[in-house]
Order: structure tokens, then C-alpha cells, then sequence
């Protein structure tokens, strides 16, 4: 059959979902919405004005890399989670992470202990005979000590421990090979450790790229703690109070400042956990849609809260959203109220979450990572889930609920029960997005779910996307042709070509709960709209698709750009338009794209067989 032909045979079986189109749309916000952004998300669910009836989200292919940091320092009794926050200056990959200090692993009885007991533990009276660990001295007593420990490196697989501080008897950090009084002997020398607290660790730490922010408080640390004394001793657990640490290098944090007093009922001490995030595109009011987007910045604290009511006990675990009035860091009184902005289900709790943007998509758009503890599972497994927000965090969608964006190891592998991921960024570009997470062996409660004796293992792993295709939209049946139409987006300057980010034909079926089956290279078509009304030279019917690299997709893959995504079944492709507005079988929809700059066109993609991820004007 010749092409023609097929395209024209496409375009009648398309007919049918093209004109039940309004019936089945999910209309999203009345009047055309304004999107500025180079790289749009179909899973957007502000983005769409329209969309066809069974579409299922496809979460975006994962690669892990495998583990790039285990527990192998001395003094690191085990990461326990670990919390890992990881960024890139450019030159250097600089991570944190949290890790119990001790000199000996605990070997559980073979009766087994409850998880308040599994923890390492430097006192007095927790010893475990010659291979016990070694105490405390006083003035300082703690029933466990934690640490953020820091690993550098410069290809972001291989990470070495800096030697910042020694670690003393006191439970505080003194200057590298500190030889002073018997009591201030170092316990281990030459250690990564930049802050050492009390209990549990579980601080993460931010590095503020907002240009405005004072050098000396570059790296920002925070949790809920109170602080028991000496600022040698640093952090330490027992109050309410969100505070925070800061540092101009990562290796030495100053004292504590206080962001948000114990008097707020529903700030648990606990673990700490907070996320900050900076967004330099927030303006002036965060509750005022109109006003949202008009410049200044804004910081964001995604922190984990608590309803400890009887009547959600299972649920207690929260998330909270802080915002601060204005542009710059400040401490108490500087923030707006904070909002509970999500919760988990019953048995199936919110731990934590990790979101993440790039400059190029909307303002307001939000990916986050939601650590998710199944407790009411006797694994105790942690799943790390895929969510959306379309207004800076204030709402949260869960895209793919109880399936695992990062998921779980095989077998007997390092990350088979837990995962815990940091913030993904990207260093090449905003092509691909870098995951950093941590895996363990057992429960959430430490009790190794193999031998029901030790404490699990931990371990920092590394793993790589699209940035292009984070997730996406799919039809189960690959004989379906499905349609989407957005709302106008404008139209950059700069803007040369439309790029399509979608799965290889075949590729996704299964994963929306259907079966495959390759169609060939002519099931996706695009068209560009205004007003409702096809824009002459951009029609489906004279729309092609040039693929980034060789595929069965492409045809002669020597001829096609090289650029290629991590996965295998990504592809991006330049959308071309034949015979249209500019011309001729070189097609280029270039020269046509160009003269549209700055204005609002309405993106519509009839597709079959394929999951379709995003869109770029570039």
C-alpha cells in the first residue's frame, strides 16, 4: 500500500474518535489557558483541553546504573534509609546522606527485637559484649547517634568520603586529628561526617541556587529538632521545632535557626523530614493565580507532618507545604502557614516527598518522588511512586498509584524492600534526568526479611530517564486510535521545530494492561490549531515524523540524528509537514514554526500503538 494511501485510511479510521472526541474530553479549564514553557507534559493535566476515552498513564522508563555508595566507612554503623540529596556544580557531584555512627554492626538475638530496638546505639548500657560498641563518655548521653555524611565525586558513579572533621567521645566533630584530652579523643579520625546528631538520623540537605542568597548559607540543612545545649553537639531530637543549619562549604554548618516554633500542634519531632525547594518563576502572591508566575521567587518546605487523631492513627504520616512571604531565606516568621497538601491510605502511608522541575516546563508544574511505607505489610516495603503538581505543590496527583516509579530490585538484590530517592537533576541539558536513590535489603523497620536476624544493608544507587519522558499517555488496545488536544501554549522565540517524545510502536501495551503489536511508522499524525481551526501547512494528514536515532521506527537510521534517550523505547522525533506552508517533500516545518513565534497555536496528536510523553517547541 502506498503511503498515501495508508495516511488516508489512517485519517478515516481516526474519525470515529475525532468526532466522539467532545463527548469523551476531559475539559480541564474553561478559555484558552496560556502555557509558556519549551517542553510540555501530556500527563499535564492542566495542559489538555481535550482527550480520548481509555487512556492510561505509562510511567517513563527507569535505568538503574547499580550501586554507587554502600556501607563501608568504620564509622558508619548503617544508613538506615539514608535520605540521600544529591547535586551538581558543574565539575563535581557532591551527595549527602544520613547513616547511624557506631564501631560494630548489631547482631540481633536469634528471638529477634522490636524496631525501637534495632537501631546501632553508643551507650553504656547496649554494649553487645567485645564486639559491642563503644560508649559515650558523659556529659553527653544519647540512646543513638546519627549523622549527614558527605561523598564526593567526579563522574557521578564513582564517590569518594573527604576527610571534613574526627569524630570525638562527646558525640561532637573537633578539627582533623584532634589530640586533645583523653576525653576529647577521637573515637575515628579522618571522617566524612559534616554534623552529628542525636537518635535517629534524618536530615536532608538543600544547596540554594537562588543568586540572592548569602554565601554562608549556600548549603541549608533542615528538621525538626530542639537543641539540647552545646552547638558542638549539634542537631538533637526531642522537640517540635523545624530549625535549620547552614553552611558556606558543606563540611562546617553553623549553629541552629529556628523557621517554625513547637507551638504548632501538628509539627511532630520525629524524623525531620523536609524538602526544600527554590522556584525563582513564583511571584508575589502564592494563593492569587493572577499574580503567581510574576517573578521575585519563592522558597518551599515539602515536609512530613502528623494527625496522631484516633480516628487516622493508620495514617497518621502527613505532608505539609510551607511558604516563605518573600524572596529571601528567613527564619521565624518569615513563612506563610503551613498546608497539608497530601496524605497516603490507610496501611499504605506518605513518608516522604521529593519534588523536582526543570526551567524549561510551565510555570507552576511539579514531579515528585512519594516515598510510600506499606505498613500494614509484613515486608514493611517502601515504594518510591511518580506524582504531579500543576500549581506549585499545592495539590497533588498520585500518576500511577501503588506502581513503582523506581521499582524494587529482583531476587536477592541490594534494593529488593526499600527505596528512598533524592531529587533528580540533569547535567546534560535537561535531556536526562539523573536518579539518586537508596535501596535496602529489608523492612522499613530494619529486620532483614531473609534471615529475620540483622539489620538490613543499604545501599546509594544511581539510575537515568528522559527528561522528555517521565510519563505519559497509552491506550491498552494497540488497534485504538486515541487523540489529544491542548490548550494554546505560546510559541517561544527562538522556537525552529516541534519535537514528539514518545515509546517505540510495540513498546507500552503491556504496560497499560494490554497486548502489542507493531503498526508501522505512519500511526502518529500532529496538526496545529488556532482558535479551534487547522492552521494551513501544519494538517495531520501531511504530518511525518523524523526520528532522532535508528530504529525500526526511522527507516534508514544513518541519515537520522544521533541524539538518543537512556531507553531503548524512547523516542523523540521532529515533526515535519509535507506540502504545506513551506513546501516541498524536504518538508520543514521549521520556516513555519518560526513565523509563529509569540503566538498561541493548540497542539492535536492522533496516535495508535504508541504512549505519547511530552512535546518541545525549540
Amino acid at each position: 500500500m502506498q503511503p498515501q494511501m495508508q495516511m488516508q485510511q489512517m485519517q478515516q479510521q481516526q474519525m470515529p474518535a475525532l468526532l466522539a472526541l467532545a463527548a469523551v474530553a476531559t475539559v480541564v479549564a474553561a478559555g484558552a489557558q496560556r502555557h509558556r514553557g519549551a517542553t510540555q507534559h501530556f500527563v499535564d493535566a492542566d495542559l489538555l483541553e481535550a482527550r480520548s476515552a481509555g487512556l492510561r498513564v505509562v510511567l517513563g522508563p527507569v535505568s538503574k546504573r547499580g550501586p554507587v555508595l554502600s556501607e563501608a566507612a568504620p564509622w558508619e554503623a548503617g544508613f538506615s534509609n539514608s535520605y540521600p540529596s544529591v547535586s551538581h556544580d558543574g565539575s563535581t557531584y557532591r551527595m549527602f546522606y544520613n547513616s547511624y555512627l557506631g564501631q560494630a554492626r548489631l547482631e540481633l538475638p536469634s528471638g529477634g527485637l522490636s524496631h525501637r530496638d534495632v537501631h546501632w546505639h553508643w551507650d553504656q548500657t547496649k554494649t553487645q559484649g567485645a564486639a559491642g560498641l563503644r560508649p559515650l563518655v558523659a556529659p553527653v548521653t544519647c540512646n543513638s547517634w546519627g549523622g549527614v555524611l558527605q561523598a564526593t565525586s567526579q563522574d557521578g558513579v564513582s564517590f569518594t568520603r573527604p576527610a571534613l572533621h574526627d569524630l570525638l567521645a562527646n558525640g561532637s566533630l573537633g578539627p582533623l586529628r584532634d589530640s586533645g584530652a583523653a576525653a576529647q579523643a577521637p573515637l575515628a579520625t579522618d571522617t566524612n561526617v559534616a554534623v552529628v546528631s542525636c537518635n535517629a538520623p534524618g536530615r536532608t540537605l538543600f544547596v540554594d541556587p537562588n543568586p540572592a542568597a548569602p554565601a554562608s548559607q549556600r548549603y541549608k540543612m533542615i528538621g525538626c529538632f530542639s537543641n539540647n545545649g552545646s552547638a558542638d553537639s549539634g542537631f538533637h531530637r526531642g522537640g517540635k521545632d523545624l530549625k535549620a543549619m547552614y553552611s558556606s562549604d558543606g563540611a562546617s554548618f553553623t549553629a541552629v535557626e529556628t523557621l517554625q516554633s513547637a507551638d504548632v500542634p501538628w509539627l511532630m519531632a520525629h524524623d525531620g523530614l523536609a524538602n526544600i525547594v527554590f522556584d525563582p518563576s513564583m511571584g508575589t502572591s502564592t494563593s492569587d493565580d493572577a499574580q503567581r508566575g510574576q517573578g521575585g521567587g519563592r522558597y518551599m518546605i515539602f515536609m512530613r507532618t502528623y494527625d496522631l487523631s484516633a480516628a487516622v492513627k493508620d495514617q497518621a504520616r502527613r505532608l505539609s507545604r510551607m511558604v516563605s512571604k518573600t524572596a529571601t531565606w528567613g527564619g521565624e516568621g518569615t513563612w506563610e502557614p503551613a498546608v497539608e497538601v497530601l496524605k497516603g491510605e490507610s496501611g499504605y502511608e506518605i513518608y516522604e516527598l521529593r519534588p523536582f522541575r526543570l526551567a524549561s516546563w510551565r510555570q507552576g508544574l511539579y514531579f515528585g518522588i512519594g516515598m510510600y511505607y506499606a505498613d500494614a505489610e509484613a515486608s514493611g516495603k517502601v515504594y518510591a511512586e511518580l506524582l504531579r503538581s500543576g500549581n506549585f505543590g499545592q495539590n497533588w496527583t498520585r500518576l500511577a498509584p501503588h506502581s513503582a516509579f523506581i521499582p524494587h530490585g529482583s531476587g536477592n538484590a541490594f534494593d529488593n524492600t526499600t527505596t528512598y530517592a533524592a531529587a533528580p537533576f540533569s547535567t546534560d541539558g535537561g535531556a536526562t534526568l539523573l536518579y539518586y536513590y537508596s535501596g535496602g535489603n529489608g523492612p522499613h523497620n530494619g529486620v532483614n526479611t531473609t534471615t529475620g536476624m540483622r539489620v538490613r544493608d543499604d545501599s546509594i544507587a544511581r539510575a537515568e530517564g528522559s527528561a522528555h519522558a517521565i510519563a505519559g499517555l497509552a491506550h491498552p488496545d494497540p488497534a485504538v486510535v486515541s487523540s489529544v488536544r491542548t490548550h494554546p501554549v505560546e510559541v517561544l522565540h527562538g522556537t525552529t521545530s516541534l519535537w514528539l517524545t514518545l515509546s517505540s510502536s510495540g513498546s507500552v501495551a503491556a504496560a497499560v494492561g494490554g497486548t502489542g503489536g507493531s503498526l508501522g511508522p505512519e500511526e502518529v499524525t500532529v496538526e496545529l490549531r488556532q482558535n479551534g481551526q487547522v492552521l494551513p501547512g501544519f494538517e495531520a494528514a501531511s504530518s511525518s515524523l523524523s526520528f532522532d536515532g535508528p530504529s525500526s521506527d526511522s527507516g534508514d537510521g544513518a541519515a537520522q540524528k544521533q541524539e538518543r534517550s537512556p531507553q531503548q523505547d524512547i523516542r523523540r522525533a521532529e515533526i515535519l509537514w509535507h506540502n504545506g506552508a513551506t513546501g516541498g517533500d524536504s518538508g520543514g516545518a521549521s520556516a513555519g514554526i518560526t513565523a509563529l513565534v509569540g503566538q498561541q497555536v493548540e497542539v492535536a496528536v492522533t496516535f495508535r500503538n504508541r504512549a505519547i510523553y511530552s512535546f518541545s517547541l525549540q
